[in-house]
């Protein structure tokens, strides 16, 4: 039986196809050696090695390691070492893989130049070479692994040795080549904590890359630097020494890409040095640390690796291109932003031959984020010309704005060459150029004020709000359209409420307005001025000018400005004049006037305390309450006595509404503001009614809502008996039903004792999925107090086939008790 069980592993292993495959002389014969491995086996020719270790794939490396050649067939979540001493030995076992809990990095064996070694690996940390990265690495010594002080640096002796020369000239940050790994970093423990290795390319030789002082080599430690661009060619290496004391300075490195390799000697200076490549090293360039000045610990200022004709000024273009062809955008951007005047000449070079929308997308997107003056006029003639997509159009215009290209975005709006949907944005980024500039100047916005659609306009007001008072006045006064003028006193206005000490000359230009601004854009803006910053006098003779215009929309649109106005602004000063417009015969006026006095509630910290005395305010907003013709303001008088009926005046207008009103929603409002102010006889109100069969069953429901405001136990009480009797009585009565429903939901809410028993005993009802599904949700409002039988029943009822019901019973059994 073994035999056949063994000879049928053997057919199952032949017909299925390897996970690994190698034709290499890998035992130094001179001969070819088949290496395949499949699930349970590695096979070297004919000899059979058992893995022991289950997998679904596989890797084979083969190498000779200090003369003695080795296998390593890395498995899952293990790799096994082989070594041939005159036979195949298995020498090593042990976990790699991905390192939990995240596998952000990996851990790998293999057979090294040395010996085996363990080390880690991540993607993008590797040598330009193709050779391993040895991060981390320990070697295989005395049956253990031990960290290894210097790395294999794996370069032919026979490679040339090119010295490096001084270099006094000055130099830029690189474009084209970006120092993207490092393999060591001091205190670093694994791969994740390696940095990228900016201080290289700061143009900072005080910041620096070093070695731990005194406590490692750094011979085989590595940096590789990758190209922003597909086509970038490397042809010069750049080095400065460390500004530190106590560090040794590098002497000698391997530099390496592809299929090239050289050694580079470098002097003991505290210069610049360079090293012009024999060849350009297409792609990504590697330098490998060989050797130090000195016997301590290692620093390096500057290595930067430059591309072909870099040094001379085309990098830039190099990297617009790269933008305009949609390759590493967000890496040339940041390199571009850093180059100023430069790089605006290339990307707008590259502008001007792009062909498609989306590449004129990406180049307006990398000028605007050049911090240089040059690229403002660029960028406008780019709006200009249509070159910026419009759902673009406001994101570069906000840029133009933080950037200070004032002057830009106001030729932008005046001369119509933004899209009218967008001239609001381009108005917005001119006053946030404005506000960044030293010295305030609104002369540009000045210049917009009173034209385009009501948000430009809107826009040029919000940004002139910050500019002085006198400079507004003496251009709204010299203003030629009423537009104009009217839209600069409004911002006349804003300015004297953010400058309180210009208020005094901003209210004296309006009082001298207030009989020669007779066009309506003007004298509104007036009107608005003297209501928000009128003293006794000015809002005098502001009544006295409301008084003498004619009935008509023009007067009821003047009157509820100022209404408006005061209400922003409330003072005693301004009272007698809020009261004279509650009488005004427009609805709208009254409203207004209304809305503004509902910041009183008659207490000496009120705005409006005066000699009238919070009681006269009372009695005013009684009066609309109990006879205004229009709904709304009687309702807007009773929402406003609810923060008053503490006092017996309003409480009994707030009663007498709820009985009398002719309309529901005064009524209902009137309720809400007693049990707003929990005026004595709320509870016992609301009790009355829900019980009054004559009130409309919306007032009724209305009542048992504000049972929950009002949270007074003996109501709720009440409720909980009443919501029994209501169901018992859903059969013959949908009022009763409706109130049903609703009581469900307050007691919930309110949780009286006895609540969670009558709506779980309401799950039962089967005649009304209406009652089921309310007392489900009225358990679920209960949340902790809801009682533990019930989530079962909520849980089968969540199955139910009337969705009302189950939608109410799922969402209760997951708040239940919680």
């Amino acid at each position: 039986m073994r035999a056949v069980a063994i000879l049928m592993m053997s057919a199952g292993a032949a017909s299925a196809a390897p996970l690994a495959h190698l034709e290499q002389d890998v035992d130094g014969d001179g001969k070819a050696d088949t290496v395949v491995v499949d699930g349970t086996s590695l096979t070297i020719n004919t000899t059979v090695l058992p893995l022991r270790a289950p997998a679904n794939r596989a890797k084979l490396v083969a190498a000779t390691s200090a003369g003695v050649p080795m296998i390593a067939v890395a498995l899952d979540n293990t790799t096994i070492v082989f070594e041939f001493r005159g036979a195949w030995k298995e020498v090593l076992r042990g976990p790699t893989g991905p390192v939990p809990p995240d596998g952000d990095y990996s851990v790998a064996i293999a057979p090294g130049p040395n010996g085996i070694y363990r080390y880690q690996e991540r993607a993008g940390f590797r040598r330009c070479d193709g050779k391993p990265a040895y991060l981390f690495a320990e070697g295989w010594h005395d049956n253990k692994f031990q960290r290894l002080s210097m790395l294999p640096v794996e370069i032919s002796d026979r490679a040339t040795v090119i010295v490096a020369k001084p270099d006094g000239t000055p130099a830029a940050a690189p474009l084209l080549y970006q120092a993207r790994v490092a393999s060591y970093e001091p205190g670093a423990q694994n791969v994740l904590d390696l940095a990228l290795p900016v201080e290289l390319e700061d143009g900072k030789p005080a910041t620096y890359w070093h070695e731990e002082l005194k406590t490692s080599m750094a011979e085989g430690q590595f940096f590789t630097f990758e190209p922003r661009t597909d086509h970038a060619k490397a042809t010069q290496l750049r080095f400065v020494a460390a500004a530190a004391k106590g560090f040794d300075r590098l002497e000698r490195v391997a530099v390496v890409g592809g299929n090239k390799a050289w050694h580079v000697a470098l002097a003991d200076s505290d210069g610049a040095q360079t090293v012009d490549l024999p060849e350009p090293i297409e792609g990504c360039v590697t330098v490998i640390i060989e050797a130090a000045h000195g016997r301590g610990s290692l620093a390096i200022g500057e290595m930067s690796v430059y591309g072909d004709g870099e040094r001379n000024g085309g990098g830039e273009a190099m990297l617009a291109k790269v933008i305009a062809d949609g390759g590493d955008i967000k890496s040339a951007t940041q390199a571009l932003a850093r180059r100023g005047a430069a790089a605006v000449t290339a990307l707008d070079g590259e502008l001007q031959k792009a062909a498609s929308a989306g590449a004129r997308t990406r180049i307006v997107h990398a000028l605007a984020e050049i911090h240089d003056p040059s690229a403002g006029p660029v960028l406008a003639h780019a709006i200009a010309q249509s070159h910026v997509e419009e759902p673009d159009l406001d994101d570069v215009l906000a840029a133009l704005g933080t950037l200070g290209f004032a002057q830009e975005l106001h030729d932008l709006v005046t001369k119509h060459e933004v899209p009218q949907a967008h001239r609001a944005a381009a108005v917005i980024a001119l006053a946030t150029a404005l506000a960044a500039s030293k010295q305030y100047e609104p002369a540009l916005l000045i210049d917009l004020a009173g034209d385009g659609s009501r948000e430009e306009r809107r826009a040029v007001i919000d940004g002139l709000a910050h500019a002085p008072v006198p400079a507004l006045v003496t251009a709204a006064q010299a203003a030629t359209t009423p537009e104009a003028s009217g839209d600069l006193y409004r911002a006349v206005t804003r300015s004297a409420h953010n400058r309180p000490a210009e208020a005094p000359p901003a209210l004296a230009a309006f009082v001298a307005a207030l009989t020669t601004a007779t066009d309506y854009e003007r004298r509104y803006r007036v009107v608005d001025g003297i209501a928000a910053l009128g003293d006794p006098p000015a809002l005098d003779a502001l009544a006295k000018l409301l008084q003498s215009l004619p009935a008509g929309r023009a007067r009821w649109a003047f009157d509820q400005v100022a209404a408006s106005a005061i209400a922003k602004a409330p003072r005693p000063e301004a009272l007698d004049l809020l009261i004279a417009l509650v009488k005004e015969p427009d609805a709208g006026v009254r409203y207004a006037a209304l809305t503004a006095l509902g910041s009183s509630t008659g207490d000496l910290a009120s705005p409006w305390h005066h000699a009238s005395h919070g009681d006269g305010i009372d009695r005013v907003i009684q009066t609309a309450l109990a006879s205004d013709i229009w709904p709304e303001v009687r309702a807007r008088a009773a929402e406003m006595l609810g923060a008053r009926c503490s006092r017996p005046g309003p409480a009994k207008a707030l009663d007498d509404s709820v009985h009398r009103d002719p309309e529901l929603v005064v009524r209902s409002d009137a309720l809400a503001a007693l049990v707003e102010c929990r005026a004595s006889f709320a509870a016992e109100l609301l009790w009355k009614t829900w019980e009054n069969k004559k009130q409309p069953i919306e007032l009724r429901t209305r009542a048992i809502d504000l049972s929950v405001e009002l949270a007074d136990p003996s109501l709720a009480a009440k409720l909980l008996t009443r919501f029994e009797q209501w169901r018992g009585a859903s059969l013959e009565s949908t009022e009763a039903l409706a109130l049903c429903q609703n009581a469900a939901y307050a007691i919930g809410r309110l949780a009286p004792p006895g609540a969670g028993d009558a709506l779980v005993r309401a799950l039962d009802d089967g005649a009304f999925p209406e009652i089921v599904a309310a007392a489900a949700t009225g358990l679920g409002l209960m949340g902790p107090q809801c009682p533990p039988a019930a989530k079962t029943k909520l849980r089968a009822l969540a199955r139910s086939e009337e969705q009302q019901v189950a939608l109410a019973a799922a969402h209760a059994a997951a708040l239940c008790g919680k």
